[in-house]
């Protein structure tokens, strides 16, 4: 991250600041530095503080978003996404953020709490389903080729056949050998 993140002393009678992602940064100042840069947000002007990596929105697969981070002090919003970084056990960390989230305001209401795995696990479902597909598919072949392989090579004659570049015959007529053992 270029600059800073947001600071107690961004209070609501304070200057206005935001976060940027790179791609807007890339987008909107032609990559140069946005980090002392002015922009106008809802009429408002707003210091850029701070630059942010590039980070998925909706999509694992997309391409970069602009995103515009504004500070909950100046720009109030009801619907904040808490999103935390750790090691150990998933479900406890997220029962902590939800505790201290409601030690801070008990009228809170929380809609989801989430693990990333159980959060990805919708968009990723798909993803798996095909690759498992896939790998059936294959597997089948790899089955169907090894069975068409021992079936061939139990004929009498199939070495000398095989020398040649024929794998078997067909009601008397030579077959020549295909280069994907699973076509016949």
């Amino acid at each position: 991250m270029a600059g800073r993140s947001f600071e107690d002393s961004d209070a609501a009678d304070a200057e206005r600041v935001a976060l940027v992602n790179r791609q807007f940064e890339r987008q909107f100042f032609l990559g140069n530095d946005a980090v002392g840069r002015t922009i106008m947000v809802n009429g408002a002007e707003t210091r850029v503080v701070g630059v942010t990596e590039d980070f998925k929105v909706h999509q694992l697969g997309e391409a970069p978003v602009p995103y515009l981070f504004l500070s909950q002090r100046q720009s109030y919003s009801p619907y904040i996404t808490f999103l935390a970084r750790g090691t150990g056990d998933e479900d406890a960390i997220a029962l902590g953020m939800m505790t201290t989230a409601r030690a801070v305001d008990p009228g809170l209401l929380i809609f989801v709490s989430s693990t990333m795995q159980r959060h990805l696990g919708v968009p990723l479902l798909l993803r798996r389903m095909g690759a498992a597909l896939v790998g059936t598919f294959a597997l089948l072949a790899l089955l169907r080729t090894g069975r068409a392989a021992r079936q061939h090579l139990g004929q009498p004659g199939a070495a000398h056949l095989e020398r040649r570049g024929v794998v078997g015959t067909d009601r008397g007529a030579a077959r020549a050998r295909s280069p994907w053992p699973c076509i016949r």
